[in-house]
C-alpha cells in the first residue's frame, strides 16, 4: 500500500491511500526562472520501504504544466 499526500505546500494535506492495480496520477504546475528539465514524485510503503518513482523530462522551459502517471505493480522498482 502506498500513500501520497495532496496540497501539502497550502497545510492542507489529503492523505490517499493507492493499492496494486492502482493508477496513479501526479498533476503538475511548476514554473522556475531559470528553467524546468525534469520532474518526478516517488511513492514508497509506510511500512517495508519499497516504492517506485515516476519521472518526466521537459525541455527546459520557465513553466511546466503536465502529469505523470503509472501503475502500482508488485514488479515497480524504485529509481534514483
Amino acid at each position: 500500500m502506498y500513500r501520497g499526500g495532496g496540497g501539502c505546500s497550502e497545510g492542507n494535506a489529503i492523505m490517499e491511500t493507492f493499492s496494486l492495480g492502482d493508477t496513479i496520477r501526479v498533476e503538475l504546475d511548476l514554473r522556475d526562472e531559470s528553467g524546468v528539465s525534469t520532474v518526478s514524485a516517488a511513492f514508497y510503503e509506510l511500512n517495508g520501504g519499497k516504492g517506485f518513482m515516476m519521472r518526466g523530462e521537459s525541455d527546459g522551459e520557465r513553466a511546466y504544466h503536465g502529469s505523470l502517471t503509472g501503475g502500482v505493480s508488485p514488479n515497480k522498482k524504485c529509481s534514483g
